[in-house]
């Protein structure tokens, strides 16, 4: 463990050795030949297109809907599964990790709540922006 900015933060040797027992521990609890592919499914389930921007109108910022690149999905999906990792009550760090991305391939766990509740923020943004350039068509901007 390093410290950065006052943080305890694990190494790049620590953080991969916590992944590889996870894939060896999906691989022996899950039943599963390739771990690496059912990873990549299970993070394909919650890789959001859609995300939040801050637009500037007459001194005031309004979240519009804009959509992610590639690598900010992956990135924010990532997000997701950490935090939720964070918040499981298991012992080890690689069991917490392989028991989310489990709940996650069968569309249940925190990070699925979280990618939830990402896009339904997202989706009451794009509704409030459609009815605020009805009303004002002169700041349209679609």
């Amino acid at each position: 463990m390093m410290r950065i900015d006052g943080e305890l933060v694990a190494s790049r040797k620590e953080t991969r050795k916590m992944v590889d027992d996870c894939l060896e521990l999906l691989k022996s609890e899950a039943k599963v030949e390739n771990p690496l592919k059912f990873v990549h499914e299970a993070f394909f389930r919650i890789t959001p297109p859609l995300g939040t921007k801050d637009f500037k109108v007459k001194k005031k910022f309004i979240p519009i809907p804009a959509t992610l690149t590639e690598t900010q999905q992956w990135t924010k999906a990532a997000d997701f599964i950490w935090e939720a990792t964070r918040n499981r009550l298991e012992e080890s760090t690689t069991e917490r990790l392989a028991r989310e991305i489990m709940d996650l391939h069968n569309n249940e766990g925190l990070a699925k709540i979280l990618y939830d509740e990402w896009m339904e923020e997202a989706e009451e943004s794009k509704k409030h922006l459609y009815l605020r350039c009805r009303a004002k068509r002169k700041y349209a901007i679609f």
